[in-house]
């Protein structure tokens, strides 16, 4: 317990008009629409009020309304009260809380986990007015690198027209993003010190990272450090006994990460309010068969998201991956091999004793169990995340550290990942996806809409000349992408390219057909084209499939079905609702070695010529990514 005085609710300072907030049906309702009736991060009670058991308290933990005002004596003001109970609260006298004094209004779900509410009830408008909502899962194994590729996507800008010489902005699709509340944006920053951290130090992001990433450690440091305390004495007072449980109020999983972001300028701007949960790859690990109805429970109630980001991590795949890399690198450097995966798996995480080459098979298995696990069930998401409305769910699945595939490059090909033949089934099964649902899921812009008329088994009529086209595309694709520095130019620089479709490509004197893939530049612009005025006259952005995604889509599902998911990819592709994207990620733009620290082991990049990229260094394929993950808002 701290010694900071905080006060509990006075009757007679009620009585005087001054009441706590209490939420009513309606804004209740707007809450719902926002986030939903359980928090999108744990499936605890956010947009509700649980029910009264017989002692008349709760029977589970109810959100909170919490309020926070300006700072005196760099000390804030604050009043927590339980949403639909009017005298349950408590606030703070020294300083003194006035209600004249609000600056921030937020509401906590059941576990602590904090969401603007201001927004929801649409005070403020200049700083908390939303108008589209999204709500983003992130979900991959420990250590895949998905902070890291979540942290740099969220940096990457949307507003770069340097590659488009003469282009112009069309300020009614100009992407900004904006600071929020304080509360908001903390886990973000957070993030980013941790990257940064790597960069100067070679320190990875860890456990511990999550740990300060709590909400109750963020209400503590940025609030007051009683906050815990007073949440304690109201769940005591509101909740049944049984059902209390303050060890676990607030402590995981962390904080979502939110972002602002606003289309366009002036009184024609749509301002966008994205979420993402960082969902850890020990939600999906195995549970014993006592909890099993529990957990079932939890993931049923988690159905408000309008993506989901499924990082996969191909260095976990031994059996493929090792083949197809370890004697590429190993004829460059001895040695090499060894150092990159204890630097991919998390320095530290493995060891240098004289059975580290067992200790570090036993870490892979285990992470590649919850890689395993998570591409069952994602293809099981009518029972687990699907949205509630039924709507079309973004489906992104980010292959993260294809850096390692970059180094291997230089002396393997493509198709020598897996088994012979996977990567090309992938590419073709893409394409042949794509080209049957257009018009229905995708909507492709005149380009690649002639490209995928040439593809489509309904009007292609010959069986064999559309798998002879498709086959030959995917060979030429192949044959482009396994130059390592093409391949980069794909996954991180983002020239542009053109790929020769003809039976001889090699030929010095070759005129016959060419795929264009756009520079990522011109892949902004195309993609950022004013749509049609919503009902209160703002331009949002029209959403077409374009060339670059495409490509894109089809290498990255190469990759995936080489690796061993084929049938993962296959299920999704089958779900008539979902809008598969697949993106070929380097979340550090170099690959990590482990190396010896001061206290503890370390990283750096494997190539002494290169440096861990910086979070808002132009990535090509996280700028494609975000394009995605924010297509809610746009």
């Amino acid at each position: 317990m701290t010694d900071e005085p905080f006060e509990p609710f006075d009757q007679k300072w009620l009585t005087a008009g001054d009441a706590p907030r209490e939420p009513g049906p309606e804004v209740l309702a707007e809450v719902r629409a926002r986030y939903g009736y359980r928090c999108p991060a744990c499936a605890a009670v956010l947009g509700d009020v649980p029910e009264v058991g017989a002692d008349n308290l709760y029977v589970r933990r109810p959100a909170l309304c919490l309020e926070v005002g300006s700072p005196v004596d760099r000390r804030h003001t604050w009043r927590l009260s339980v949403v639909g109970n009017r005298t349950a609260t408590r606030k703070s006298y020294q300083p003194a809380f006035h209600p004249n004094g609000v600056e921030y209004t937020y509401i906590l779900c059941g576990n602590g986990h904090i969401f603007p509410y201001s927004a929801a009830l649409g005070e403020n408008e200049k700083h908390f007015g939303v108008h589209y909502w999204n709500t983003v899962a992130a979900m991959g194994p420990v250590a895949s690198g998905k902070t890291y590729l979540l942290t740099r996507m969220l940096d990457q800008s949307l507003t770069h027209v340097g590659d488009f010489p003469g282009g112009r902005r069309d300020e009614r699709v100009t992407v900004r993003t904006f600071a929020g509340a304080p509360l908001e944006d903390y886990t973000l920053n957070q993030r980013r010190t941790q990257y940064d951290a790597t960069i100067s130090t070679g320190q990875p992001i860890g456990a511990t990272v999550a740990q300060s990433l709590a909400p109750y450690q963020i209400l503590n440091t940025l609030v007051s450090p009683v906050m815990y305390d007073a949440v304690t004495e109201l769940l005591k007072e509101t909740v049944t006994e049984t059902m209390v449980d303050e060890t676990s109020w607030g402590t995981m999983p962390p904080q979502p990460i939110m972002l602002r972001t606003r289309v366009g300028d002036g009184t024609s701007g749509r301002h966008g309010w994205t979420c993402v949960v960082d969902l850890a790859g020990e939600f999906f690990e195995d549970r014993d068969e006592r909890s099993a109805v529990g957990t079932v429970r939890e993931r049923a109630a988690l159905r408000g998201y309008n993506a989901l980001v499924w990082a996969i991590d191909p260095l976990l795949e031994a059996s493929v991956f090792d083949r197809f890399a370890r004697e590429a690198l190993e004829s460059q450097e001895a040695g090499s091999y060894d150092r990159l995966l204890r630097g991919s798996l998390r320095p530290g995480a493995t060891s240098d004793d004289p059975d580290a080459e067992n200790f570090t098979r036993t870490v892979r298995a285990q992470r590649r169990r919850v890689q395993r696990t998570i591409a069952q069930r994602i293809t099981k998401l009518e029972g687990e995340f699907l949205t509630d409305d039924l709507g079309r769910v973004r489906l992104l699945v980010a292959v993260s550290k294809v850096d390692v595939i970059r180094l291997a490059l230089e002396k393997m090909r493509l198709d020598d990942i897996g088994r012979s033949g996977a990567f090309k089934a992938g590419i073709v099964h893409y394409f042949d996806h794509v080209a049957r649902n257009v018009g229905e899921v995708y909507h492709p812009d005149p380009d690649c809409a002639e490209l995928l008329k040439r593809l489509d088994v309904r009007v292609v009529a010959d069986e064999y000349v559309l798998q002879q086209r498709l086959s030959d595309l995917a060979d030429s694709l192949l044959d482009h992408y396994s130059d390592a520095r093409l391949f980069w130019q794909l996954v991180e620089e983002g020239q542009a390219a053109d790929v020769r479709l003809g039976n001889d490509p090699a030929d010095p004197y070759y005129d016959g057909p060419v795929l264009h893939v756009p520079s990522i530049g011109e892949h902004l612009r195309l993609a950022l084209q004013p749509g049609t005025p919503d009902q209160a006259g703002r331009a949002g952005v029209d959403d077409p499939l374009l060339t670059r995604d495409l490509v894109m889509s089809a290498m990255g599902c190469g990759l995936v079905f080489a690796l061993g998911y084929g049938e993962a990819m296959v299920g999704l592709m089958s779900m008539p609702w979902a809008d598969l994207r697949i993106f070929l990620c380097s979340p550090l733009a170099a690959t990590p070695q482990e190396r010896a620290g001061r206290d503890r082991p370390a990283m750096d990049p494997l190539d002494d010529d290169v440096d861990f990229a910086d979070t808002e260094e132009r990535s090509a394929s996280l700028t494609q990514l975000l394009l995605r993950v924010l297509r809610g808002v746009l």
